[in-house]
């Protein structure tokens, strides 16, 4: 996987060399700066979309993630995803972060806020790091990338060689092109002759990498009253809708899941996600009692129920989040961990409205579902 940053000219000198030999790349845009005498304009944008490149957004202005407060941040990460979509019309699913981990321009809150913006997102500034992924793993959160900054170029070779006998994706990005701390026109060249040469193919960040959500749907931004692939559970005349309201500060999306229950009635849903087993997962969302009274005890939560080889349900295998009892409150986090029995390799997640003892209605949002060592962005 091939990707740039920022927005010089040598975006379009590198589209051109993929051009010329049917491979693709990524291109990570910063509205903000184009159009200078040494930068990309709209044109070369459209150029890239229309000869099969994928278009991503690298913040606004480049500002450097952590060092400004949550409401310009979010401006920073949803302002070029709009202008990029309305531009090519095509959807902006991937996020490469200015600065990162190494320089300090991310950490768990940028994370967080990125979360379900974007679908995968890259670190930058990790340098002369072995960035080999298997395809088939998990999609991790953070998907770091080995630069190519001139010096490494035996290294960067090594990768392709090994891309070319396993299945693994050998990921990398860089700014420009015969400058410093970026490799020149020759040594990306003999890089992308020699991916041609073993038959390693070119693919885009989104065809590298899937989502980062394990859940489908975390936001229910599905439109209707549908919540794919969420499943629907009730009893009498509960009922599911999918409701446009505001999340909780700073998050984005536009809807949530709301779940009513008349008296001795319930309405939970469920989603299945494979899982490995022995690993400790974190569930978590947000959630606020809209409507009810008289809450009993655990009248309404969110699980975590294994499924045997069988897709039984494995008994004394549930935990369970806080009860969720405060009624028109504002939105609040609720978290659990769970470590998959030995005999699963699918587990239920789950959203429960369950007998209220004088009827219910609440909403969720935000779902997460990830190992533990992923941190949790619910």
């Amino acid at each position: 996987m091939l990707s740039m940053d920022d927005g010089y000219l040598a975006m379009d000198v590198v589209r051109k060399l993929l051009d010329a030999r049917g491979q693709k790349g990524t291109f990570f845009i910063t509205p903000g700066l184009l159009n200078g005498s040494s930068k990309i304009n709209e044109t070369h944008i459209l150029a890239m979309v229309a000869n099969g490149h994928e278009v991503g957004a690298h913040s606004q202005t480049h500002a450097n993630m952590t060092a400004i407060a949550q409401p310009q941040r979010i401006i920073e990460l949803e302002q070029p995803k709009s202008y990029l979509e309305n531009l090519t019309g095509t959807a902006v699913t991937s996020f490469a972060y200015p600065f990162g981990t190494a320089s300090g321009g991310r950490n768990l809150t940028t994370d967080l806020d990125l979360y379900l913006r974007y679908d995968r997102a890259f670190d930058t500034a990790q340098y002369n790091q072995t960035a080999l992924h298997s395809r088939y793993a998990q999609a991790p959160t953070l998907i770091r990338r080995t630069c190519i900054d001139g010096t490494n170029h035996q290294q960067c070779l090594s990768m392709i060689r090994e891309a070319s006998v396993r299945p693994v994706v050998a990921s990398f990005f860089f700014h420009n092109l015969d400058t410093s701390i970026n490799p020149s026109i020759a040594q990306l060249t003999e890089m992308l002759d020699l991916a041609q040469s073993l038959g390693v193919e070119l693919i885009t960040a989104s065809d590298a990498f899937g989502s980062h959500r394990m859940v489908a749907n975390a936001g229910f931004e599905n439109s209707g009253t549908d919540a794919y692939p969420w499943r629907w559970f009730k009893s009498g005349s509960a009922q599911l809708e999918i409701v446009t309201e505001n999340p909780q500060m700073g998050l984005p999306g536009q809807r949530s899941l709301h779940l009513s229950a008349p008296v001795s009635t319930y309405s939970t849903v469920a989603q299945a996600v494979e899982v490995t087993p022995g690993t400790t997962y974190t569930y978590s969302f947000r959630a606020r009692a809209v409507s009810g009274s008289t809450w009993g005890a655990k009248s309404s939560y969110g699980n975590v129920v294994a499924l045997d080889y069988g897709q039984a349900t494995i008994a004394g295998s549930e935990v369970r989040t806080g009860s969720i009892m405060a009624e028109n409150v504002a939105w609040a986090k609720y978290s659990v961990d769970f470590t998959v029995p030995a005999t699963s390799t699918t587990v239920l997640l789950g959203l429960v409205l369950d007998w209220p003892a004088a009827g219910g209605r609440v909403a969720f949002d935000h779902v997460w579902f990830a190992p533990k060592a992923m941190a949790d962005l619910g």
